[in-house]
């Protein structure tokens, strides 16, 4: 099943190896075909997406070659092989929930490698065609643990005006976390 839309196509993938709720969008941009995936969100999932570039084999013998250059920024390499082009989603899709759960795992947050799209063509050009992937992370949270701090009432009351404001936080825990791991981040 194929459907136009402003000159570009989108494909609706076989539904024996993805959900039927995956589609693969092809655009075309400087004459190289740059290739993301479109995905219906559920609404309580929470979504990431990341860029993976794609390897194409030099023969028979050797694998696609899967990288998602986003880890790298908290010094991990994430990197990938499938040995057939049908698998390549799948792995890539794969390598990206298990480096997640390192990142997690060593005390980092999913958010600082929510960049969304960028393009690494340059950066990267053994690798010629990119993905864009919407993975669902919400499950990949670390335990909550409840701790006890003390504040200044005049800071606590800026903190809470602050999250009133800046609707991206759900409150002032998250917000509390997210700035204590930015602030160890930059040191």
């Amino acid at each position: 099943m194929v459907f136009s839309h402003n000159r570009k196509e989108i494909f609706r993938t076989s539904p024996q190896k993805t959900p039927s709720d995956w589609y693969i969008r092809k655009h075309k941009k400087n004459g190289r075909n740059l290739i993301s995936t479109l995905r219906t969100p559920l609404a309580h999932e929470v979504i990431m997406l990341f860029m993976v570039g794609i390897e194409r084999p030099q023969d028979n013998n050797t694998a696609w070659g899967i990288i998602v250059p986003v880890f790298e920024e908290l010094g991990y390499g994430c990197i990938s092989a499938a040995d057939k082009q049908e698998e390549v989603l799948y792995r890539a899709k794969e390598v990206i929930l298990l480096m997640a759960e390192e990142v997690i795992a060593d005390g980092h947050m999913l958010s600082t490698l929510n960049t969304g799209f960028v393009d690494y063509r340059a950066k990267y050009p053994e690798f010629t065609e990119w993905l864009a992937i919407e993975v669902p992370v919400e499950g990949l949270k670390g335990k909550q643990k409840r701790v006890n701090i003390t504040l200044s009432e005049p800071l606590l009351a800026r903190v809470d005006a602050y999250v009133g404001f800046h609707h991206e936080f759900k409150d002032r825990s998250d917000f509390l976390a997210k700035a204590a791991d930015r602030f160890m981040q930059m040191k």
